[in-house]
Order: C-alpha cells, then sequence, then structure tokens
C-alpha cells in the first residue's frame, strides 16, 4: 500500500482521455486484424520492438498479411503518441 502515495495523482478526465486513446487505437489497429481473423499479440509485440519479436505464428495461427501491419502502426502514431 505504501506504493499508492508514490503515484501520481491523475484526474479522471485525464484518465478518460487516455482510455479515449487506447480504444481509438484498437478499434483502428486491433480491430481490422481481429475481424480478419489474425491474433494481435505478435503484431503488438513487433508494434512495440521487443527484440527478436516477428511476425511468424506457430500453427494453427497464420500471420497477418502485410498489408494490415501499416495500419496498426499508423493506428498507434495517430493515437498513442502521449
Amino acid at each position: 500500500l505504501r506504493v499508492n502515495g508514490k503515484l501520481k495523482p491523475v484526474s479522471w478526465a485525464e484518465a478518460f482521455a487516455v482510455q479515449r486513446h487506447v480504444n481509438s487505437f484498437y478499434d483502428e489497429g486491433i480491430m481490422p486484424l481481429r475481424r480478419a481473423g489474425y491474433i494481435a499479440d505478435k503484431a503488438m509485440a513487433v508494434l512495440g520492438r521487443l527484440p527478436r519479436a516477428t511476425l511468424s505464428q506457430r500453427p494453427p495461427y497464420q500471420p497477418p498479411p502485410p498489408d494490415l501491419v501499416p495500419g496498426l502502426e499508423a493506428a498507434a502514431r495517430r493515437h498513442l503518441q502521449d
């Protein structure tokens, strides 16, 4: 509980603004992958530039096609800049 006193207080308005950005990113970046039937965890790892992350998947999963990945990157730049 000592950690609670060290956390920066954030207003509800700021918290909701952040959540709106995250929701917009999810709608524009993740949902096209999900609607096309792909899982997004590997794409998110590549987007976050995790070491050794690739878009390759183990069966039965397929990697997302290259045309869907730029939309994920663009949505992140548009909505997750802060």
